[in-house]
């Protein structure tokens, strides 16, 4: 089976540090990272969907408030030693959590293997805790609300967030646009297309019919429609996951692109 090869893999290969025969380079090491990075991520999401499903049918976690309580501690220390440690044991908390021994014990590996580089990305790439603290939040909110659905969104989500942050770091196409917010259509006319943002705005209207900042506007409110229909997240929650820290805003956003307040959208989904 592939997954069991892919776990063998990791078990005998340090794939951040130790490179096979005839590759060479940060490229070849940042794909054998990214590889690790994605099986975590797989375990990961699979067991916060787990974990939620269990906190849903009544099972208490504890340890995961009191895992949280100990990464927003070490954020606002501004402590990245003390943070890892906690961002490690609070992820082991989700997968204890999840129920099953043997998807801790796979995640454990994984996990084990990568630790060097999430203690340095940590340190050089989240310059700012307390955000990264808020990611972890979010997540331990979605698990514990029983929401499988938010609770797999929220995993894949934090697990991908350093790779924005090396892509843009590298000055990568998509890394800057992806994670800057303020101006996207600035940062993708400089770094994806190469032209002036006027004439990219241009371009996006004769392909697209309809403006890019519109683009992305459509994109959030779609992803906005689809947390309210298939999560039970609160309105504040989805405004913040889509970019919105005005949650009157959003809603008037979402009015205009919907039809309907946020929260008749959903009534009328669960109809």
């Amino acid at each position: 089976m592939a997954y069991e090869s892919t776990i063998w893999a990791v078990l005998g290969f340090d794939f951040a540090y130790t490179l096979p025969p005839g590759a060479f380079g940060v490229t070849h090491v940042l794909d054998h990272l990214k590889a690790q990075c994605d099986l975590r991520a797989h375990i990961e999401v699979f067991g916060a969907r787990r974990a939620a499903e269990r906190c849903a049918a009544g099972t208490r976690a504890p340890d995961l408030a009191t895992r949280l309580d100990a990464v927003e501690a070490a954020a606002r220390a501004r402590d990245p030693a003390a943070f890892h440690r906690a961002d490690w044991r609070l992820h082991r908390a989700v997968m204890d959590t999840s129920g099953i021994p043997t998807l801790r014990d796979a995640w454990q590996v994984v996990a084990d293997a990568l630790a060097r580089f999430s203690r340095q990305s940590v340190k050089r790439h989240w310059p700012d805790l307390l955000q990264l603290a808020d990611e972890h939040r979010f997540y331990v909110q979605a698990v514990l609300s029983g929401d499988a659905y938010a609770a797999e969104d929220a995993a894949a989500t934090h697990l991908d967030g350093v790779w924005y942050r090396i892509a843009e770091e590298r000055g990568e196409p998509g890394g800057e646009a992806k994670v800057d917010r303020r101006d996207p259509l600035q940062r993708a006319a400089r770094d994806v297309s190469h032209v002036c943002p006027g004439h990219l705005s241009r371009l996006f209207q004769k392909r697209y019919g309809l403006g890019f900042q519109a683009y992305v506007q459509r994109l959030r409110m779609d992803k906005a429609a689809e947390l309210l229909s298939r999560s039970s997240l609160p309105v504040n929650a989805v405004a913040r996951r889509v970019g919105y820290a005005d949650v009157s805003r959003f809603c008037q956003h979402f009015r205009r692109h919907a039809g309907s307040t946020p929260r008749a959208y959903r009534r009328g989904r669960a109809m």
